[in-house]
């Protein structure tokens, strides 16, 4: 059967599959790696090495016992401090109807040169001149405000 482009049947598709495959009990299914044995053995030999090296942790003399711990703390402190100021100013951005995002690809890369670069990206929401999202967007500015008003005054 011919389909005309242009026509309804060429513009809406029909629904063929799922995307993904239904498995059952009485299946035999091998799920394909798509890393090569090269990479999955490197990854192995660091996370081994860097086990072993956690384990000996208390057998180093304290000088580097402290720094392997301040370098977790800071480590882990700057990441969840980048995450939460990334969160306020989306927030932010979202009570004047844009998409703020500090490190756009923060989550997506953990090469530091990749996730620190575009150092921000910034659109127009689709909802921004909505008249029900700007109401509500009205009323939770009010309502950050009351509570910082509240919240900052002397008992």
């Amino acid at each position: 059967m011919q389909i005309e482009k242009g026509s309804k049947k060429d513009k809406i598709p029909q629904f063929l599959a799922h995307d993904l495959p239904v498995f059952d009990h009485t299946g035999l299914y091998l799920l394909e790696n798509t890393i090569d044995k090269k990479t999955q053995r490197m990854f192995l030999v660091v996370l081994v090495l860097v086990l072993v090296f956690l384990m000996f942790f208390n057998l180093y003399p304290f000088w580097m016992q402290q720094a392997i711990w301040s370098m977790m703390c800071y480590y882990a402190i700057s990441y969840f401090g980048i995450g939460a100021l990334r969160l306020l100013c989306w927030i932010i951005g979202f009570h004047f109807g844009v998409r703020f995002w500090l490190f756009p690809n923060y989550r997506k890369s953990y090469n530091v040169f990749k996730f620190m670069f575009p150092l921000t990206s910034m659109k127009v929401r689709e909802d921004a001149y909505e008249p029900r999202s700007m109401v509500f967007r009205a009323i939770s500015i009010s309502m950050a405000v009351y509570m910082g008003f509240t919240f900052l005054q002397d008992e």
